[in-house]
């Protein structure tokens, strides 16, 4: 009797490949469970989210960087990129309205909207925004989320 000792070899890599293919679905199944699951770690993000942003020349919006939450006060500046004046109506943050010294923005403008009426809390918060504002006789509104943790 003849033993052909290829054939254990072959079954030998089939068998690796099988379970090599299996380890992989799993690892990679493992990784976006624990990618979605870290996920919200408790660290706020201070990044606009993009339908707020100032993100193309004839725009208007939240500047780069340009919101602050700290010491019970939260800040957000607005920045211009129409060619047109934009008048700002109304700004809201969570359930704030925030006031600024002017509300009309010429072109490449920016101005401040700030309110001090937020107490200290020592997790992340989400906030909506909102921003009503009139151009060229039209109003319009911009909302998004934003996160800050009042210190």
């Amino acid at each position: 009797m003849k033993f052909n000792h290829n054939r254990k070899g072959q079954s030998a890599i089939e068998y690796l490949m099988t379970y090599g293919w299996m380890l992989l679905v799993v690892a990679i199944v493992g990784g976006a469970i624990f990618m979605t699951v870290n996920q919200n770690t408790g660290e706020c993000s201070s990044e606009v989210p993009m339908d707020l942003q100032v993100a193309e020349e004839n725009d208007f919006g939240v500047a780069e960087n340009g919101y602050a939450v700290s010491d019970g006060n939260v800040q957000v500046r607005l920045a211009n990129a129409y060619s047109t004046d934009v008048t700002v109506n109304n700004v809201t943050f969570g359930d704030t309205e925030l006031t600024a010294g002017s509300n009309t923005l010429s072109q490449n403008e920016e101005v401040v909207f700030s309110s001090g009426s937020f107490t200290a809390s020592d997790s992340c918060n989400d906030f909506t925004l909102e921003i009503d504002y009139t151009r060229n006789g039209l109003n319009d509104t911009r909302s998004g989320t934003l996160q800050g943790e009042v210190e």
